[in-house]
């Protein structure tokens, strides 16, 4: 598992019931399993460096767009923000090889805004699908969940590109699996969920 950068349990109790209300037998706990996957600087806070490139990212290309981090952020100090000016421009950033587990159901999570309606000014490209981050101010939030299929691997990729006088804002990228519940012991009957 130490391809996880946390697991986080929550327990339920797993309580059998008689038709008028009690209990009549132990408790069996469940447990949700929450996968959070390791990706460097999620919130774009750490430019070690100070070249307006956050660490842990990578610039695949700058073709007459900018790139800055900025603090125009939804949490902590900093955001990473985009900019084209023509149609030809684009900006693109990247994190390679973030292992995963195949066959299984990831979420990604993402705090963003954008200055220009458009169908999708901004995208990200998560297990082979382009994901539209689409006009909004102020700052929404995404989340898209996709499976991993045959990949042991994931390539994150964001583009800012053929957009004219864009603008668009990450903050507080995350990708966990799906919750999944483990239950600890079998209980013998009709259940009922009842959170602690």
């Amino acid at each position: 598992l130490g391809i996880f950068g946390e697991i986080n349990y929550s327990s339920v109790k797993v309580v059998e019931y008689d038709l008028n209300g009690n209990i009549i037998g132990g408790t069996d706990d469940l447990k949700i399993v929450v996968k959070k996957l390791n990706i460097i600087n999620p919130g774009f806070e750490i430019d070690s460096d100070e070249n307006k490139i956050p660490d842990g990212w990578n610039v695949n290309s700058i073709s007459n767009g900018n790139l800055d981090l900025v603090t125009q952020s939804y949490s902590g100090n900093k955001s990473i923000k985009f900019e084209t000016f023509d149609s030809n421009d684009e900006v693109w950033i990247s994190q390679n090889n973030i292992p995963v587990e195949t066959n299984t159901d990831y979420v990604l999570n993402v705090r963003y805004k954008t200055s220009k309606p458009s169908w999708g000014p901004l995208e990200c490209f998560f297990f082979g699908e382009d994901v539209y981050l689409t006009e909004h101010l102020p700052w929404t939030y995404l989340t898209k969940t996709k499976n991993s299929g045959s990949n042991n691997l994931l390539n994150l990729q964001c583009i800012l590109w053929q957009r004219t006088n864009a603008k668009a804002w990450l903050d507080d990228i995350s990708i966990t699996s799906e919750p999944i519940w483990i239950r600890q012991s079998h209980s013998r009957k009709k259940i009922f969920l009842c959170l602690f």
